[in-house]
C-alpha cells in the first residue's frame, strides 16, 4: 500500500470518528500520528493560526510532538501542550510559512536564513517541512515535520494536499461551533441581564396607559419617589410631577395621541421630578411607547441625577481648571529658551515651541505634521544616532551633541534629550538645548585666548594713545594705578606691541618679599652662596634677555635692592649672589605701583634716583569710578568668560542690577567686578543676572548717582530707550544693557522692532 493511500485511509477513518464522537480536537492527534510515520519524520505538529488583538498573526497548536530540551521547557510542554501551545515569534521557518502563506522546505535549518536561529540546546533539526492550512484563500492553520533522514522536497508537499484540506475543513468547522457557543452565551446572558434590570434596577421603571394612569411600577419607585406599588397603580402619573407640568401633563398627553407631537418620546430628557414628601429632585426621563392588544402603552424609566449635577459641575470646575493649567503650560513652554519637539508614533510632529521656531527660523504651521527628520537640520548620521535613541531603554539614552549650518553660514550647537510621552511611549518629546554661545566660548577658552584691556571711554582712549608711542622705544616705564585697575595687562600691551613682543614676558610682585629671597629672585645666584643653595639659579633679569621685565609694586622692594636694581638699569649688566663676575643683560623693564612714589621718597622709603629711572615714560590708568561708562563692556566681556565655566548661558544684566553696577564706586576697581561677575554667575538661576544675585557689598556700598536715563518697563520699551541713548547704536546699547550684540538681535526681533531702522524718539 502507497503511503497516500495509507493517508486517505487515515483521512476516512478520522472522518468516521468524528461522525460518532463529534470532537474534532481529538482528530489531529490522529492525523499528526499517522503523519510522522508516513513520512518517516522526528518531529511534527499541527495548529491553528490565530491573531492577537494588534492584528499579528500567531501559531497555536492542537497537536504536537515533545521537542523540549532541559527541565523548563519539558514542564512548559507537560503543562500546557494539551490546551496548545502558542508561538509568536514569526521570525522562523513556522513564520516564515504563516506570513509568505507558501510551503517552507529546509533541509538545513541551522544555516537557513528564515529560521532566525535556534535557542541554546535546542535538539538538532536536520530537515524540516512546513505547509500552510489555507482555508477560503486565508491562512487558517499550519503542519509541519521534521528531521526525517533523506530531507524533504516538492513531492512531500504534493503529498500532504489532501490532508491540508481536511485540517482547514475541521479548523472552519471548530471555529464555527466556538462562535455559536459564544452567541449562545451572549443570548442566555442578555435574557438574565434584563429580567434583572427589570426587578433590581435602581431606576423607576412605571408603565402607564393613554390615559396617563400608572398600570406597573418596579421596586425602585418606592425607593426614589416614596409611593409603594399599590399607592400607585391606577393612579394618574401626574401625582409624581411637580407644578406646573402637573396640571399639563394631561394635555401633552392628549396633542401626542391627536398629532404625534412629542417632546419625550424616545429621547432622553432632563426634567424635575416630586417625591411624596413634596420635595424636588432632577431626573432623567426616557420613554417608549408600545402596542398590546386592546392597549396602547407607554413606559418611563426615571433616573434621580443629583448626584450626576454635582459631579458634572465638579467636572466643569475641573476642566475649567485643566484648560487653564493647559494654557499656563503652553505659555510657559513657549517662553522657555528650551526647545520642545513632540511627535508621534510615526515620527509626525504634533507640537513645537516658541523657541524651536526662533532656534530653526521656522513658523509652527511649516513644521506641524511633517516628520521630525525633514525638520531637524541633522546629517545623515545624526539623523540615524538620534533614531537608534528611541529604542533603548530610557535609563540608557544620553544627551547627544549635535551641530550644523543654518542658513548657510551660522554654525550652531544643540544638545538634544529625547523622552517618552508618558500618554504612550511610542510618542516621543525631543528637548533641545541651544549651548553654541557655551560652546563658542570653550573653543576660545581652548585656544589660549587671553583677555585684553577693555574700554572706549576718553581717559582710556587717551591711555591707548599713550600705550602707542612708549611702545616704540625701550624705555622704562612706571606704570602707575589703583589696586585692581589692571597695571599688568598695560604691561603686557606694551609688550606685545612693542619689538620685543617675540622674547619673553616676566612678572615678579615685589610686595612682602623679603631683602634676601627678593634679591636671589631678580639677580640669581651662585652653587654656594647660602645655605641650601645646590645649584646655580638664573635670576628674572637673566630669564627675560631679549623681552620685557614688569616689576608689580615697585614701591615696596627694599632699600638695598633698590641699590641693586639701580645698577643693572645704569650699567645693564648684573652679578649673581655669591659671583664676582658680571653680566650683560639686554631687559626692558616695566615698573607698577599703587603708591605715590614722590611721597615716599620724601619719606625716605624710596631711592630718589631709582624713581627717576623708572620714570622714564609714565603711564597712569584711571580707577573704574572714573570711567564707568566703560562698565556695561566689562560686563559683558566677563559674562562670557563666566558662563563657559559655569557652563550655563547668561544672556545679561537686566537694566535694574546694571544701575547698581553703574552706581557704586568700586574701590576694588576692574578686579572687584570681575569678581562680582563671577560670584552673580554662581548664584544666577535664570539667563539674566538680577540685582539679587548681586554681592551684597556691590548692592549695599558707596555710591555716586550718576544720570542716565531708565531703560523703562517692558522688553521692547527697555530696547526702544537703549537704542534712543546710543543714537540708534545696537552695538553700543548692546553694551549698555550688558548683554551681547546677538543677544540683543535676537531680542529685537522677538520684540517685532525692526532692526533696519533706528527707533522714533
Amino acid at each position: 500500500m502507497t503511503r497516500e493511500h495509507e493517508l486517505l485511509t487515515a483521512i476516512v477513518e478520522a472522518h468516521t470518528e468524528f461522525v460518532d464522537q463529534s470532537e474534532p480536537i481529538k482528530l489531529f492527534d490522529q492525523f499528526l500520528k499517522v503523519l510522522l510515520s508516513l513520512m518517516n519524520s522526528e518531529y511534527g505538529f499541527i495548529g491553528e493560526v490565530l491573531q492577537t488583538s494588534a492584528g499579528q498573526p500567531y501559531l497555536k497548536t492542537f497537536a504536537m510532538t515533545n521537542i523540549a530540551w532541559d527541565a523548563e521547557t519539558h514542564k512548559l510542554y507537560d503543562e500546557n501542550a494539551q490546551d496548545g501551545l502558542e508561538f509568536t515569534n514569526l521570525n522562523t521557518l513556522f513564520g516564515s510559512t504563516i506570513v509568505n502563506k507558501e510551503a517552507v522546505i529546509a533541509n538545513a535549518p541551522s544555516t537557513d536564513a528564515r529560521s532566525g536561529g535556534f535557542p541554546q540546546g535546542h535538539p538538532p533539526l536536520s530537515a524540516f517541512l512546513g505547509a500552510p492550512i489555507i482555508s477560503r484563500g486565508e491562512v487558517v492553520g499550519m503542519v509541519g515535520v521534521a528531521n526525517c533522514p533523506k530531507g524533504y522536497s516538492e513531492t512531500d508537499v504534493e503529498f500532504l494536499k489532501p490532508l491540508l484540506v481536511t485540517c482547514g475543513n475541521y479548523i472552519r468547522l471548530l471555529w464555527n461551533e466556538r462562535e455559536n457557543i459564544t452567541i449562545e452565551s451572549a443570548l442566555k446572558e442578555s435574557q438574565t441581564r434584563s429580567q434583572a434590570i427589570l426587578n433590581c434596577s435602581i431606576d423607576a421603571i412605571i408603565t402607564i396607559n393613554d390615559k396617563g394612569v400608572i398600570e406597573s411600577a418596579n421596586p425602585a419607585v418606592q425607593k426614589l419617589f416614596g409611593y409603594g406599588s399599590k399607592d400607585l397603580v391606577g393612579k394618574k402619573v401626574n401625582m409624581l410631577m411637580p407644578e406646573p407640568y402637573r396640571t399639563h401633563h394631561d394635555s401633552y398627553l392628549k396633542r401626542y395621541l391627536e398629532t404625534g407631537e412629542a417632546r419625550v418620546i424616545g429621547i432622553g430628557r432632563e426634567i424635575e421630578a416630586q417625591r411624596k414628601d413634596g420635595t424636588r429632585f432632577p431626573a432623567e426621563l426616557a420613554v417608549t411607547e408600545f402596542s398590546i392588544p386592546g392597549k396602547h402603552l407607554f413606559t418611563g424609566v426615571v433616573r434621580d441625577i443629583s448626584v450626576r449635577k454635582i459631579a458634572e459641575t465638579n467636572l466643569e470646575e475641573t476642566r475649567r481648571q485643566l484648560k487653564e493649567a493647559n494654557e499656563n503650560l503652553l505659555a510657559i513652554l513657549d517662553e522657555s529658551k528650551l526647545g520642545v519637539l513632540m511627535f508621534n508614533a510615526s515620527g509626525h510632529i504634533q507640537f513645537v515651541n516658541h523657541a524651536i521656531q526662533v532656534l530653526l527660523h521656522e513658523d509652527k504651521e511649516s513644521m506641524l505634521d511633517k516628520h521630525w527628520q525633514k525638520i531637524l537640520p541633522l546629517t545623515s548620521d545624526q539623523r540615524k544616532i538620534v533614531a537608534k535613541q528611541f529604542f533603548i531603554s530610557t535609563e540608557d539614552r544620553s544627551r547627544l551633541t549635535v551641530q550644523f549650518t543654518r542658513d548657510n553660514k551660522e554654525r550652531l550647537w544643540f544638545e538634544i534629550e529625547i523622552r517618552d510621552d508618558p500618554r504612550d511611549s511610542r510618542c516621543k518629546i525631543l528637548f533641545i538645548y541651544d549651548v553654541t554661545e557655551i560652546n563658542r566660548l570653550r573653543s576660545q577658552l581652548s585656544a589660549g585666548a587671553s583677555r585684553q584691556m577693555i574700554g572706549n571711554c576718553q581717559k582710556m582712549r587717551e591711555m591707548y594713545s599713550n600705550l602707542n608711542k612708549i611702545a616704540m622705544g625701550d624705555w622704562t616705564v612706571l606704570i602707575e594705578g589703583e589696586t585692581g585697575v589692571g597695571k599688568e595687562l598695560v604691561a603686557k600691551a606694551i609688550h606685545a606691541t612693542s619689538k620685543r613682543k617675540e622674547g619673553p614676558f616676566i612678572a615678579i610682585n615685589c610686595g612682602g618679599l623679603t631683602s634676601s629671597l627678593l634679591t636671589s629672585q631678580l639677580f640669581g645666584y651662585r652653587r654656594g652662596a647660602f645655605t641650601g643653595a645646590v645649584t646655580d639659579q638664573v635670576g628674572l633679569f637673566e630669564a627675560a634677555n631679549g623681552g620685557t621685565l614688569f616689576l608689580d609694586e615697585i614701591g615696596d622692594v627694599p632699600l638695598d635692592v633698590q641699590t641693586a636694581m639701580l645698577r643693572v638699569l645704569e650699567e645693564r649688566e648684573l652679578t649673581r649672589v655669591g659671583d664676582t663676575k658680571p653680566r650683560k643683560i639686554d631687559v626692558r623693564v616695566l615698573a607698577a605701583t599703587n603708591r605715590d612714589l614722590a611721597e615716599e621718597v620724601t619719606a625716605g622709603r624710596f631711592r630718589n634716583d631709582l624713581l627717576y629711572r623708572i620714570r622714564v615714560a609714565r603711564v597712569q590708568v584711571p580707577p573704574l569710578r572714573e570711567r564707568r561708562e566703560d562698565i556695561p563692556l566689562l560686563v559683558n566681556a566677563f559674562l562670557i568668560e563666566a558662563q563657559a565655566h559655569a557652563n550655563k548661558i547668561l544672556e545679561g544684566v537686566d537694566p535694574v542690577a546694571m544701575q547698581v553696577l553703574l552706581q557704586y564706586d568700586w574701590p576694588g576697581n576692574v578686579r572687584e567686578l570681575k569678581n562680582a561677575i563671577d560670584t552673580s554667575a554662581i548664584h544666577c538661576d535664570t539667563q539674566m543676572i538680577h540685582i539679587d544675585n548681586l554681592p551684597q557689598e556691590v548692592i549695599h556700598g558707596e555710591r555716586t548717582p550718576i544720570r542716565l536715563e531708565s531703560f523703562g518697563e517692558g522688553p521692547k520699551t527697555q530696547l526702544e530707550n537703549a537704542l534712543r541713548q546710543t543714537g540708534g547704536n545696537r552695538s553700543k546699547a548692546a553694551r549698555l544693557m550688558g548683554v551681547s550684540r546677538a543677544t540683543f538681535y535676537r531680542r529685537l526681533l522677538e520684540a517685532g522692532i525692526e532692526t533696519n531702522k533706528k527707533p522714533k524718539s
